[in-house]
Formats: C-alpha cells, structure tokens, sequence
C-alpha cells in the first residue's frame, strides 16, 4: 500500500468560495443517501459551478482576479518595487471573509508532506519521542515543558561514543540509594549524557525520560508540588534554563517525592566555582571529559557508522581505525582545536569531519575548517567578501550576496532553482539598495565557487559534476543556518528585503521551493520571533490564498522544532485563532495541527480540531482531515478516538470532517510484518475493528464523502484477496457496516459489481449482512 500522493496545486490556492467542480460519484456508488442529504448539512458552495469558475470573495473582486493570473503572467507583471514599500509598510487588516472549499478543489494545498527539514533543535526539540505540557504553578502561573524518553536504541548509540569519569560507579551507587543527584556544570560539558548513562545503568535502557523546562523565570523550587515531573519505575531528567537557588533542604524534598514515586531523579544545574557542602551527598559538580578520550570514541563511532576502512584493507578488520585515529591525534592542528574547543559537542562535530579526512595536510585543513567554532567566522567572511573589481561593478556585491543567501536557503537544491530563486532575491537588493529596479535585467555572470568562496581561498561549497541536475552542496551542511544568522544579525539592511523575498516564494509554482521558504521564515523566527511573526506569519495566516496560509503553518512546524522557547507562544496564538470570527484563521489553525505544533500539543490540537470541525466556515474544508491524519502516524490511538467520537457528534458538520479523515486514513499503509494491511486495520487486529463501523457508515452515506469512502472500501477488499487474516477482518467488518439500511441496497449494487474480479468481495455478498449497533 502506498499513502495518498500530494496534490501539487496548478496554482495557489484564492482562498475561500474557490472550487473547481467535484467529481461525480457513480450512481451505484451513491445509494439512498445521495438524494436525502443529513439534516443541516449543506452542499459545497462550490458545486454546481462550472469547472475553473471561481466566485470572488465580496469586496475583494479586483484581489482575487490578481490571483487567478498564471504564475508565468504574475511574474511579468509583478511591481517588485511597489510591493517591497507595501510589505516595509506593512499589510492590511483581515482579508474578506468565505468558504473553504479544499475538499473537493484540486487546487487543494493541503498537502500531508511537510517536508522535514535540517533545521536542529535543541536536546529535546520535539519529534518521535517529545510532548509538550502544561506546568500550573503556585499563583495561576501557566509555563510549557518538554517531556522526553530515550529508548534503548538512543541509550544504545549514546553508549558507544561515552567516556565515562573516573567516578561514574560512585555517582551510581550515590543515585541508587539516594534516589537523586544534582549534576552541575555549563551546557556542553556532557553533564545530560552522563545523566542518562547514569539513569539507564539504574531504571535501565528503555527507562530513561526527561523534562525540560526552557522558560527563563521558572527556579526548581516553584516545581516542588508539581505532580506530573516523576514518572514510576524511570530515571527522570530534570533541566531548567534558571534553576534559581538550590539548598540542601530542597534538594532532600525532591529526594523525597523521588523515592514516594518510585523514580530516580537527576536534576541538572549551573555549574559552581566549587562544591557546596551543604549540598552532599546530591551534588557533583561536572568537569568535561578529556577531549582527546572524546575524540577517539567519536571517530571510532563515525567510522564504524559509515564503514570506512582507511588503510585498503583487503579484508578489513578494524584495527586501520584505531591507526587512524592515532594519526589524526598525532596532528598539530588537531591538538590546537581541542585546546581552543575542548567541549564534548564541539568535539563531535571534529570526529565527524576527520572521519573522512584523507591524510592529507589539505584535506585536513578542509576538515578543521568545518569544526563549530570557526563556522561563523567562515560565514561572516563570506557574506562580507569583496573584491577591488567590485568597486568598479555597481551590481558586484548585490550579486553576490543574493547567490549567498539563496544558496544558504536552498542547499541541495538544485542549480536552476538556486539562480530563479536567487535573481529575484536580486532585484530586490537592488531595489532596496537604488530606490527603484533596474532598467536591464541583471544576471548572475561569474561561477558559482567564485561567489562562494572566502579570502583566504578555503573550499566552503563542492559538487559533483555527474550529477544530474547539478548541484553544489556546503561541504559543512551547519554553514546554511550560520550564513543566515550572519544575514540577519549583522546586515540590518537586508531584513526587510529578505522577508519579502520569502513572502514572493511562498506564492510559487513548485512545492518544494514554498516549503524551503516556509521553513526558512520559521527558523528566522526563532532568531527574532516578533518581527518574523508580524511581517510574514501572522499576515500568512490571515491570507485569502491558501499557500500563504500553508506556508504560516509550514513556519510554525520549525519554530516548533528549533525553539522550546516560543511554544508557549505558539499555543496562544493558535488559540486565538481558533476563537476568532475569521475563516481564514481557522483554516490556518487547522493546518497547524498537524505540524509538530500539534505533536507537542497534542490534546489541544484534537480538541481544537474538534471546535473547528463545527465551524459552518469549514465544511468544505480538506484541512482539519488532513491534520488528523498527519497526527494519526505519532498518535494513533488518540487520533481514532477522537474519530470516532466525532462520528456520533450531533452536528452533522463535525460528522463530515470525521468521514473525510477516515477517507484518508484508510490509505495509510501498515509497517512489517502486515505492509499489506491498511493501517487502521492492523492497529486495531488485536482490539475491537467494528469501532470503526460508525465511521464508515457515516463515510459511505455523506453527499460530499460517498464517492472517495466507496473507493477506499474498494482498495481494503482487493488488498484482502491475498490475506487470509485480512479477508476475515475485512468481510466482517464491511458485513456491519453494510448491514445499515441505509447503505444496504447500493452497497448489493455495487459489491455484486466488484466481485467480479475481486475474490473478498465474492465472499462479503454471500456472508449475512448483520445490523448491529454503530459503534
């Protein structure tokens, strides 16, 4: 089974009231349902209409005509200069109000792939096993924390590349009958992992979890009666960016609420000039490990990763590693970067640039220039670069700088989109630069290592010539997000011009190019989050074109993941949106959900969801579907319950956005060892399938729903035609669904067709169709 494939829209999305014409069900697929339509649910505005048509929001005509050119004409036509004095000025209020109709547009931008991108966060940045929570302090204070778990994998690989203190068996013994250690010392000093090699080597591998805390105002004291910090029978981290004044009593309450639930703590705290007696026996104060131990167990780590053998060996049985990694410590210039960076994550990064180091004195040179300390050195350098030809040549440093910025956005993509993306970003420096656009159209005319490259000649970029197309990668890929640090905090000036150069590209043709813009908005906001917000996420969001709205909620994903900080941020301004009067920001909110916004927020999300999907403003909607089933892969038990709850909900708008979920749901391929299986069926094999009964019945009896759900009933019977197990489940539950009334008649119709060639389905008509109840 493969999972449904985006839709690329032919052009951006006019916002609400914008639909091309539905496909039409077959008749035999329709049944009774097709003509008696459930009471208070209403046809889509945009049925009826002939394809292409589209109905202009009121007051907005002159608006959405602009947007129904091609993106070919809106790019001819486009005034640069005007929109970049309306942009520095900023946008208008709400656009006008309408309806989204998506779910039956093929001009639908709700897409399921959000791309995932390099951006990094931080330790427990949220993905696979991070949620965001809720803590309630004394006085009615709300802060957000991160809750985490490291599985045994993560213990495992962490494990492979730890250099344990001498003292590490006396920390155990210490955390084993104390129930508690107060681990201090500065980030980067490897003070987390010693914890939770610490913790693992105590509760064990898969029984390591953490919190985190990243509000600068919240001290370990206001946590004391927090109840959801501890978990039984696990090694908790506790992290707080300001743990505020720690004594010996405090330290002996957590080691109380510790032992009471069955948990070993360790909470992790600033480093100290020097041990606190009153603080023994929880206190260690932690000093780095030896740098040259650490880049040993890196680099026999990496290479073992990638399976270098570095000596020709004809059968290689590690021991040219261990003599690598003894000449790389041998080399002068290795040793001066450990001096200068001696901390456990700077270290890593150097093992991961001398593993493919080739022993010799420049490539070693290109290795060290990768090393974190001297990345944004290299990059303020190259943004900075001049030439004494650039004084003769007016347009030689805006040249420059926009092939920079639009290769540090772009990396990896390929060159024909580096040079389009980047000659707009061109003529806009210019404009900014001049006061109006050029006369002559200017182009990019020296080579693109020249361009890229630093005084001193060091190699920042390589390529592969027989790549097809070309591409031209940063041979450091952490250069990208350090030339745009540099470009934002040292070029004021290019603010302004870069948010609207990304403010063009959201709009674009090509998918890839408006999710990269997207994501790069979202990362600059985690470097200044207001303005970011104010000039393109929050104008975004209130957009009537439903990339923009799309692009806010690609934004939000990357601040989600990149900024513990601004999450609780985030949660309010979704809130509001979902609590306002305007439909645009409840489509963006929706969108939202199924963003890691709504991975870290989970029970807010569905809930929200559950609002919006009751908004008349939505019921045309593909978007709140589209968020439950990017929620249901990380979530799936929540996902469906809150599904199925909706399914009996007394509002029949709610009842058609469980429906379309379903529909989409239903495609969702399972893992090993049922890749076969829908997923929806292989979650539930061991529970109770017929929960979903009332959800297909729904599915298969909605006006705006029956045509899709007869199909996904299709495709569940022809992949049981070569699984036994699956075809049992299958009939059974088809023979419930379809036992209703009001889908008996056409859902004989219809099977009788498909047994034709379909051997489950053969089976489902001569099984008894049971009523039952619509659970």
């Amino acid at each position: 089974m493969t999972a449904p494939e985006p839709v690329e829209p032919d052009r951006p999305d006019t916002g609400p009231a914008t639909a091309a014409a539905p496909e039409q069900p077959e008749p035999a697929a329709q049944g009774p349902a097709a003509q008696e339509k459930a009471a208070g649910e209403q046809e889509p505005a945009g049925e009826g209409r002939p394809q292409g048509e589209r109905q202009e929001p009121a007051g907005n005509g002159r608006e959405a005509r602009a947007r129904e050119q091609s993106a070919e004409e809106a790019a001819d036509d486009k005034d640069l200069a005007g929109g970049l004095r309306d942009f520095r000025g900023g946008r208008g209020g709400e656009a006008a109000a309408g309806e989204d109709e998506s779910w039956n547009s093929r001009d639908n931008p709700v897409t399921e792939q959000t791309h995932r991108t390099w951006v990094g966060g931080g330790s427990a940045a949220i993905g696979e096993n991070a949620i965001a929570i809720q803590i309630n302090l004394p006085g009615g204070k709300q802060v957000i924390a991160l809750k985490y778990e490291r599985d045994a994998r993560w213990i495992k690989e962490a494990r492979e590349t730890f250099v344990k203190p001498a003292e590490f068996w006396a920390y155990r013994e210490t955390l084993a009958a104390c129930s508690l250690l107060f681990l201090r010392g500065g980030r980067g000093t490897g003070r987390k992992r010693l914890a939770e090699m610490l913790l693992a080597s105590v509760a064990g591998d898969n029984r390591v979890a953490g919190v985190e805390v990243p509000q600068p105002d919240v001290t370990l004291a206001a946590l004391v009666n927090e109840p959801g910090l501890l978990r039984a029978g696990h090694g908790v981290i506790l992290e707080l960016s300001t743990p505020g004044t720690v004594s010996g009593a405090l330290l002996a309450t957590f080691r109380s609420l510790a032992e009471r639930a069955r948990t070993h703590l360790v909470i992790l705290g600033d480093r100290a000039p020097a041990a606190d007696p009153e603080l023994r026996p929880y206190e260690i104060v932690v000093d780095p490990p030896r740098p040259t131990a650490v880049l040993r167990r890196h680099l026999m780590a990496e290479l073992d990763r990638r399976q270098l053998c570095k000596d020709g060996c004809e059968t290689c049985d590690r021991s040219c590693w261990r003599t690598f990694v003894d000449d790389c410590l041998r080399q002068e210039k290795v040793i001066r970067q450990l001096d200068a960076d001696p901390l456990p994550a700077s270290v890593a990064d150097l093992a991961r640039q001398l593993a493919g180091w080739n022993r010799t004195e420049e490539d070693l040179d290109r290795a060290l220039g990768g090393a974190r300390i001297r990345l944004r050195q290299i990059a303020a350098s190259l943004v900075r670069a001049g030439s004494e030809a650039d004084a003769n040549d007016p347009q030689a440093a805006p040249r420059r700088q926009a092939v920079q910025i639009a290769y540090a956005a772009f990396d990896g993509f390929a060159l024909a989109d580096v040079f389009e993306v980047g000659s707009l970003l061109l003529q806009i420096l210019w404009i900014e630069e001049n006061g109006g656009e050029a006369t002559s159209r200017i182009v990019f005319d020296a080579g693109i290592e020249r361009m890229l490259s630093v005084p001193d000649g060091e190699a920042v970029v390589q390529s592969d010539p027989d790549e097809y197309p070309r591409r031209v990668r940063f041979t450091d890929p952490r250069m990208t997000l350090q030339v745009l640090d540099v470009v934002w905090n040292d070029f004021d000036g290019v603010r302004t011009p870069l948010q609207f150069w990304l403010d063009q590209l959201v709009t674009g043709n090509r998918l890839g190019i408006r999710v990269r813009a997207a994501q790069i908005a979202g990362w600059l906001a985690t470097l200044d989050f207001e303005e970011v917000w104010r000039k393109l996420i929050g104008p975004w969001a209130r957009s009537a074109n439903g990339a923009e709205r799309q692009a806010a909620a690609w934004a939000i994903d990357i601040i989600a993941l990149a900024d513990n900080r601004s999450l609780g941020r985030l949660r309010g301004r979704v809130r509001d949106w979902v609590r306002s009067t305007n439909p645009y920001l409840h489509d963006t909110a929706a969108r939202t959900c199924g963003t890691r916004y709504g991975t870290a927020f989970l029970g807010d999300a569905l809930a929200d969801l559950g609002r919006l999907a009751a908004r008349d403003d939505l019921t045309g909607s593909a978007s709140v579907a589209m968020a439950m089933r990017l929620l249901y892969p990380r979530f799936p038990e929540e996902t469906r319950e809150a599904l199925i709850q909706w399914s009996g909900d007394d509002k029949p708008r709610v009842r058609v956005h469980a429906s379309r979920s379903l529909i989409l749901l239903a495609d969702l391929p399972a893992g090993a060892p049922r890749e076969q299986w829908p997923r929806l069926l292989a979650d539930l094999a061991a529970g109770d399938p017929m929960s979903l009964v009332r959800l297909w019945r729904s599915a298969l009896g909605g006006p705006t729903t029956q045509f899709r759900a007869w199909a996904a009933l299709h495709t569940w019977l022809q992949y049981a035609d070569t699984d036994p197990e699956l075809q049992d489940l299958v009939v059974r539950l088809a023979a419930r669904v379809l036992g209703d009334e009001r889908l008996a008649r056409a859902g004989r119709f219809t099977i009788r067709r498909w047994a034709r060639d379909c051997a489950t389905a053969d089976r489902l008509l001569s099984t008894p169709w049971q009523r039952g109840d619509e659970r």
